[in-house]
């Protein structure tokens, strides 16, 4: 069994220019990924296994961005708001690594890395909302981290109706 606990918390200071904003911010992760310890054995007769002790892995991430918005007016009700955010974030503890033993043989323990977190990285997120009215509205937003060993991207695109 897995758990995990996180929080996060982001400070920026907006300024207006032009028709929209600059808000320059930085932020700071806490998450805590805790696996209970376990012991697989082989189907066969069970003499090849391995035990792996409990861990909590402790991630902290730190950033440093820049954010421009921007909402205009199109038409009498609508609204369209774009957004643009890019942060330098540096993880301060990368290693995944779990140490399991055989069970044949208490006490050699060896190393298995887990995909490490990258160390720095440039994470960017980008979006579009479309206000119809006041309870109606589509977006679309993507999100991207890019790294030495790492390139994640993702994105949504949805229709909200508040009643």
């Amino acid at each position: 069994m897995s758990a995990g606990f996180g929080t996060s918390l982001e400070a920026g200071w907006r300024q207006p220019f032009g028709a929209g904003a600059i808000t320059p911010f930085a932020g700071l992760q806490f998450q805590a990924l805790a696996m209970q310890a376990f012991s697989e054995k082989s189907a066969s007769d069970g003499a090849l296994g391995v035990d792996f002790d409990s861990r909590t892995v402790i991630s902290l991430p730190v950033s440093l961005g820049l954010q421009l918005d921007t909402t205009m007016a199109i038409g009498e009700s609508r609204t369209l708001q774009a957004w643009g955010r890019a942060a330098w974030l540096h993880e301060f503890r990368p290693d995944r690594s779990v140490e399991p033993t055989f069970q044949a043989a208490p006490g050699y323990a060896f190393v298995v890395q887990g995909a490490g977190a990258a160390e720095d990285a440039i994470t960017v997120n980008a979006g579009v909302k479309l206000n119809w009215s006041a309870n109606t509205s589509v977006f679309a937003t993507f999100d991207g981290k890019f790294a030495d060993r790492v390139q994640t991207y993702g994105g949504n695109v949805g229709f909200r109706l508040n009643w």
